[in-house]
């Protein structure tokens, strides 16, 4: 039995790997990620990634990265994994939107989190970078207002 919010979207997606398969969807609050082990059928932890609902969630296909966006779609935050450090906050905008999708188009080297001091600050920039530049994350996002969409 997994604890967990009401999905009225049908959030979650998985990354499939040799002798791994992760899952991530809602948790019991608001704004939560699960992290689910479907292999050995087990949560292996939870995150808080959001202060409000989750609109929108993705796993990165090698597992080392989620992004989620909220039901405001102002920001997108890619958090690493398992660690759940926030890597990345992407602004969109400040006039709310709705977000419908979430997709990592290939998959970065996994975070080192004992990096710190100047080569912590270049490591970022340059994930950050090989985020845009590669077009490594997707995000389509649908403006609540003008029906205007915007791809990133």
């Amino acid at each position: 039995d997994i604890a967990q919010a009401p999905n009225r979207l049908g959030l979650a997606d998985m990354c499939v790997a040799v002798g791994r398969c992760h899952a991530v969807l809602p948790a019991a609050a608001p704004g939560q990620i699960l992290f689910f082990d479907a292999l050995q059928l087990h949560a292996l932890s939870t995150l808080h990634a959001r202060k409000s609902a989750l609109a929108a969630l993705a796993i990165s296909p090698c597992g080392s990265r989620v992004a989620s966006a909220s039901e405001k779609g102002t920001t997108v935050s890619v958090h690493s994994f398992p660690q759940g450090e926030l890597l990345h906050a992407f602004r969109r905008g400040a006039i709310p939107a709705s977000i419908y999708h979430l997709a990592f188009s290939s998959c970065l080297p996994p975070h080192d989190g004992a990096a710190s001091g100047a080569g912590a600050a270049a490591a970022t920039a340059q994930a950050a970078a090989a985020l845009l530049s590669s077009s490594a994350m997707l995000c389509a996002v649908s403006s609540s207002g003008d029906g205007a969409r915007l791809r990133s």
